[in-house]
């Protein structure tokens, strides 16, 4: 499949987008959704996603084996299965080093190498992965997870509401970005600036309460949670449900609570009235506690991803979020 960026195009696609409202079906028998059409037209190519079980999944191959893959943001690096990576070879094992423009130098075994890896139409080669227990049980079930390393190296953008993962192989140019930044803020979706952290995470910046806070966006958390600490600094009541949360691995899991909050904010628009998971994120080396290697004060989960229409450009670094017809106030 050929990569190509074609500039230019803003005007025209920031008609159609602005005339279809966001969730809508396109219209004619098997038409494309419209953002699918406009980014296409920019260059990128569109992999079709389920969501099953609250989480992005869909059909590839690896290495011509057909494998269930999940996409997951708040993983920093391409991960496999034990059982599968026990047939991918390693750097060594080729007998030289890969240098890799997210990564840096691969040698050694710290990665396997996937030497074709089929998204849709779009076929990577030489992918980097690690290998590990995922235990992910329920319908998703991957056997491989693509992490951040891949979504910035192909500089990726989920479509949480159409349900598409859009790659390409070069950066777009300064006048594609530029046509999608004005396509997206015409059609009424809000820009929340995320950065990509060293840890190979995306961050944004938000408030709960009018309390700010720093997000993880986590495309593989089917619920949007508070660490403990951030919600006892909310002086927030959370009610025990009955639930864990549970990691990947040998995490193990952990008590889930729930707590309403009055309003959360994200981009200048104010959500009211929404539940947030509530738990202790220190298993997964996260939250604030005082030995926790990532500082954040909670994930922003699948259910409010797709809610608000989310847009994640894992490159760029923004997530775009549109009210829809949620009631918010600017």
């Amino acid at each position: 499949m050929k990569f190509s960026s074609l500039p230019g195009l803003s005007l025209f696609v920031v008609i159609l987008l602005a005339t279809t409202a966001p969730g809508a079906d396109s219209t004619g028998a098997g038409a494309k959704p419209p953002m699918q059409a406009y980014l296409e037209k920019l260059g990128y190519i569109a992999v079709p996603l389920e969501l099953k079980d609250n989480k992005h999944v869909l059909n590839g191959k690896l290495n011509d084996r057909s494998i269930r893959i999940m996409v997951g943001t708040g993983f920093s690096v391409t991960t496999v299965t034990t059982r599968e990576g026990k047939r991918l070879k390693t750097p060594a094992d080729y007998g030289k080093s890969f240098n890799d423009p997210v990564l840096g130098r691969i040698s050694g075994d710290d990665f396997k190498l996937i030497e074709q890896l089929d998204l849709g139409s779009g076929k990577l080669p030489m992918q980097p992965a690690r290998v590990r227990g995922l235990n992910i049980s329920g319908v998703a079930n991957p056997e491989l997870i693509i992490g951040m390393d891949l979504l910035v190296r192909y500089h990726c953008l989920i479509d949480c509401l159409e349900l598409r993962l859009y790659l390409r192989a070069d950066a777009p140019s300064e006048a594609v970005s530029k046509a999608l930044v004005a396509t997206l803020d015409k059609s009424g979706f809000s820009r929340v600036p995320a950065r990509e952290r060293r840890e190979l995470i995306m961050t944004c910046n938000g408030s709960v309460n009018g309390k700010p806070l720093e997000w993880l966006i986590d495309t593989g958390s089917f619920w949007s949670v508070l660490d403990s600490a951030t919600s006892s600094r909310l002086n927030l009541n959370a009610e025990f449900t009955g639930w864990r949360a549970v990691g990947t691995g040998n995490i193990g899991s952990t008590k889930l609570r729930v707590a309403e909050a009055r309003e959360i904010e994200l981009g200048g628009l104010k959500f009211k009235r929404v539940d947030l998971g509530v738990a202790d994120l220190s298993n997964w080396n996260a939250g604030r506690g005082r030995d926790d290697d990532l500082k954040i004060d909670a994930i922003l989960g699948m259910e409010q991803l797709v809610k608000h229409n989310a847009l994640i450009d894992c490159a760029a670094g923004n997530l775009w979020v549109h009210p829809g017809d949620d009631e918010l106030k600017r």
